[in-house]
């Protein structure tokens, strides 16, 4: 597991996050399988984004014990990185899904409903300076 991404198990909080406009994928199923969701059990993913956004808005807890340092630091200073300040603005200002984008060459892939439901609308690219991230 990469730096600052997160693990979770319980299904009570995959709907409270959700509620919160981020999208939990389960791991080990492809988007192929997600109609068999209901039958696979728990542990879901979270992106550094999602996990940082969360946290630092107290919908979860950060569990040091399971969480290496080198993630929580990343935590703590993620204000100042600009694709999370994308991230926030777009979850927070625009009300959209984000979904890691990555596996499609862009930061994320934006959604106006739960990305179960629809296809993205856009492929968000954060710009700085010279570089796209």
């Amino acid at each position: 597991m990469a730096n600052g991404e997160g693990i979770f198990e319980k299904a009570s909080t995959k709907k409270k996050i959700e509620s919160n406009r981020i999208s939990c994928k389960m791991m080990g199923l492809s988007s192929s399988t997600k109609n068999m969701a209901e039958f696979v059990e728990p542990p879901y993913l979270l992106d550094k984004y999602s996990c940082a956004y969360l946290i630092k808005n107290q919908i979860i807890e950060i569990r040091e014990s399971i969480c290496n340092k080198a993630g929580i630091e990343l935590i703590k200073n993620i204000d100042k990185d600009p694709i999370y300040v994308a991230y926030k603005y777009l979850i927070t200002e625009k009300k959209l899904f984000l979904v890691d984008g990555h596996k499609f060459g862009c930061c994320f892939l934006a959604y106006n409903e739960h990305p179960d439901t629809m296809h993205a609308i856009y492929l968000v690219f954060v710009l700085t300076g010279n570089q796209c991230f």
